[in-house]
């Protein structure tokens, strides 16, 4: 784990809070794909749940094309990345209980279908902007 400097860590949320720089248009490549997932969840059997993973190496942009997407599409997001990285944004609180070693599968659903349930009835209750919420769902933890 790298060991940044209150400076340094300004610095990196600075240029995280950043206008999102899109020259090739993934913003629109990525809701066309999740568009794409969410029809064909509708209109066939092949899928168990509608969900899709985004998988790239470290320091691609990931999240800030999530953060970016967010601010667009009411979105659940959780970072469940190693709680010693050095990566930012950091690790979601919750992600502590949620990778936490469990008894039982029974136990591990049972507490991810009420971690999703409970973000989706703080969603409903929500009166804010889609920007509101995913600032709020990230920066100040209340997951």
């Amino acid at each position: 784990m790298i060991n940044f400097t209150n400076e340094e860590e300004e610095i990196v949320r600075k240029a995280f809070d950043r206008a999102f720089q899109d020259p090739s248009d993934l913003s629109e490549r990525f809701m066309l794909f999740i568009n794409k997932c969410s029809r064909e969840y509708e209109t066939t059997k092949d899928y168990y749940a509608p969900y899709t993973t985004l998988i790239q190496a470290s320091g691609t942009g990931k999240s800030k094309l999530l953060k970016n997407f967010a601010e667009n599409i009411m979105t659940v997001y959780c970072c469940l990345r190693d709680s010693k990285s050095s990566g930012y944004p950091s690790r979601s609180h919750i992600a502590n209980t949620l990778l936490r070693e469990f008894e039982n599968e029974r136990d591990a659903i049972v507490t991810y279908l009420a971690y999703i349930c409970a973000c989706f009835q703080k969603l409903q209750e929500f009166n804010g902007s889609c920007k509101e919420w995913i600032d709020e769902h990230t920066n100040k933890n209340s997951q």
